[in-house]
């Protein structure tokens, strides 16, 4: 029993996190992510800009997509080294897909309503995926594809959720909308009201559970939701106007989003991403720094200041990057403290004979 002891407590002191910088050469500020695997990356955002990394970030090829310079592609979807979906958060809304690489673009999607605002997508697989825009007429907008992106349906307004004045998403990760296999999605929203909307049928019925984050003015709610799985799961955000205060900007759940629990040890301060990096740690970065929590959001701990719009861990893989302003792309690293690291054995000099 004591041997056993001494080995849980090794596995979890025996290593650590630390963030470890990427150069991008570029100047764009990144809120788009979507890692395929611990060599393939690709990252989105201002300027048109999208950037594609199959060495795990090493070298890095850019492209500004043409005739949409002016854009910020706020979320991206990849699939493989050469398949992708952008999503431009702007009015007119516009989604745009590639299937070489990114050396060019095709117009899947547009919406000239001058209501709409797209605010993220997510997908279950390759093929059926969901994005949703902030609300017109008092219902949020849907459109699905079942093909992988190539196509687009707008899902008809009475089966959207209903929304209260004043409520929205939030694109600032494209994290606001997660799809858990095999059928369930969920929504956060912010502002006026910071709500989660649930559904299991791929989005054809809805369910909404009332949150306790921090909300009431256009810049506070959720901005991330994270789902281990279908019942534990987490929130953050706070309001991004108070980059630094930590009140109400993190909670956790163990039944699907019904009740959320404060986290006895919250981030410092306002975060726009959560991400699960294994069944029971996950991370979160905003512009004051980033953070781990070992256990399913319930306390965490600063690991960098080097803050972060947007965090993914590989689909097929265990490497988590971020990305941010300025060209910024980073991935964690997992190393051993120091004190802890066995020391080789050195030579034996041999001995002189006087």
């Amino acid at each position: 029993m004591r041997l056993l002891t001494i080995l849980l407590l090794c596995s979890t002191v025996l290593s650590a996190q630390k963030i470890q910088l990427l150069k991008t050469g570029s100047d764009a500020s990144f809120r788009g992510l979507s890692v395929v695997d611990d060599s393939v990356l690709w990252v989105s955002g201002t300027k048109g800009s999208v950037g594609r990394s199959l060495n795990g970030g090493r070298t890095w090829t850019f492209t500004q997509v043409p005739k949409f310079e002016k854009m910020d592609f706020r979320d991206i979807e990849a699939f493989n080294d050469s398949t992708a979906v952008i999503v431009a958060a702007s009015t007119p809304a516009y989604i745009l897909r590639t299937a070489d690489g990114g050396e060019t673009w095709k117009e899947v999607y547009k919406n000239a309503d001058p209501k709409i605002f797209f605010d993220g997508m997510d997908f279950w697989d390759d093929r059926y995926g969901l994005a949703f825009s902030d609300p017109i007429d008092g219902r949020l907008v849907m459109v699905e594809t079942r093909t992988g992106g190539a196509t687009w349906q707008v899902l008809p307004s009475f089966i959207c959720p209903p929304v209260h004045d004043s409520e929205v998403g939030f694109a600032a990760s494209g994290t606001t909308i997660r799809c858990v296999k095999p059928n369930l999605v969920f929504i956060s929203t912010g502002g006026k009201s910071s709500r989660v909307f649930m559904s299991s049928d791929f989005g054809r019925t809805w369910s909404f559970y009332n949150t306790p984050m921090l909300q009431g003015k256009p810049s506070q709610g959720i901005f991330s939701i994270a789902m281990a799985n279908m019942n534990q799961g987490i929130i953050v955000g706070g309001d991004y106007t108070q980059e630094k205060d930590t009140v109400a900007n993190a909670f956790a759940t163990r039944d699907g989003g019904k009740n959320w629990k404060r986290c006895s040890r919250p981030p410092a301060g306002y975060r726009s991403c959560v991400e699960f990096i294994d069944k029971k740690r996950a991370l979160c970065t905003g512009p004051t720094g980033t953070e781990i929590s070992p256990d399913l959001g319930n306390s965490w701990k600063l690991i960098s200041t080097e803050g972060f719009h947007a965090s993914r861990k590989a689909k097929n893989g265990k490497t988590v990057f971020l990305c941010g302003g300025n060209g910024k792309v980073a991935k964690v690293v997992e190393e051993k403290p120091a004190s802890l690291v066995r020391p080789q054995p050195q030579p034996m000099k041999p001995i002189k004979k006087k």
